[in-house]
């Protein structure tokens, strides 16, 4: 997999796994010369080779100076490749809720375009679950299943009891149409530390390096990001091939809240949407609660069996 950097700085904090090439900024191919444009704002890069079996390049930075879900997009509409990752060691993201926060150093930052294609409805599922089944996946064999993290409706990766916040995914659909040509996810994971919320009603933060110490490697964050693209790639065929029903299947099997004791709020907040016992998914990924007359299709889960 290529690797275009912004500066030899950044090549070097990924090396290993990344292997530098040349000494020296390359001139690039037009599609990765649109990706670098808009990702990080540079007419050349700084290249290397890093592993794995992703099948478009991977744009680094030192720093994010712009949300990357949406310089994603900027980076399609320039003619980037179909396939596209932008990993930033540092900087300012946009999180749930249009929240920017700022990293720790040594977490992993990541985003990602991938080609779909089908029709916009057919996919919708599939796109709420992958991003999260892919980083669950990755984490997991890195670890050798020491850290198997756990789903929580619907966006987050927790671990342990009382559950903590592992890592978080963001999921835009480029629509045009009827059709989903291509999706974006952004992904965020305490790789070194746990940071500082001053959200009250978020859960307390993991960091994966105090679970295992594979993890506390200095190369664990890039050898996790390589893991996620390629999971990404993977469970992007499956989901092309075989429809959303896989992934929301994979992504059931490691939920962490079902048969728990929830309370669902709205995204923006306010009263509850339900409260009482999490029961299923349903297949386009809506919380089934028992007690609710419907599925809920977006919320904010809190577990109530937690609280003193």
């Amino acid at each position: 997999m290529r690797v275009l950097a912004d500066a030899p700085a950044t090549l070097a904090a990924l090396t290993p796994p990344v292997a530098p090439r040349g000494d020296a900024p390359a001139a690039l191919a037009p599609a990765d010369a649109a990706a670098v444009a808009a990702l990080i704002g540079r007419a050349d890069a700084w290249l290397g080779e890093g592993p794995g079996g992703f099948p478009g390049p991977m744009v680094a930075t030192a720093g994010a100076h712009r949300p990357q879900l949406h310089a994603l997009a900027d980076a399609a509409a320039a003619g980037a490749p179909d396939d596209l990752a932008t990993l930033a060691l540092g900087g300012a993201f946009v999180g749930q809720r249009g929240r920017t926060w700022h990293a720790p150093p040594g977490n992993l930052q990541l985003a990602v375009r991938l080609r779909v294609g089908g029709p916009a409805v057919e996919r919708q599922a599939g796109l709420a679950a992958l991003g999260s089944v892919a980083v669950a996946e990755a984490i997991a064999a890195a670890s050798g299943g020491r850290v198997a993290p756990g789903t929580k409706w619907v966006n987050d990766l927790v671990v342990g009891t009382p559950m903590r916040k592992l890592a978080g995914v963001l999921a835009a659909a480029d629509v045009q149409g009827d059709a989903m040509p291509s999706v974006r996810i952004g992904i965020g994971v305490n790789v070194a530390a746990a940071p500082e919320l001053d959200d009250p009603e978020a859960l307390p933060a993991a960091a994966l390096a105090d679970l295992d110490g594979v993890f506390a490697a200095a190369r664990a964050r890039a050898d996790l990001a390589f893991a996620v693209v390629e999971r990404l790639a993977a469970w992007r065929d499956v989901w092309v091939q075989e429809g959303s029903a896989p992934l929301v299947d994979a992504y059931r099997a490691r939920a962490a809240f079902l048969g728990r004791q929830v309370e669902v709020r709205p995204v923006a907040g306010g009263a509850p949407i339900a409260v009482g016992v999490a029961e299923d998914l349903t297949p386009d990924l809506r919380l089934v609660v028992a007690g609710h007359d419907a599925p809920i299709g977006t919320g904010r889960v809190r577990l109530r069996d937690e609280e003193g």
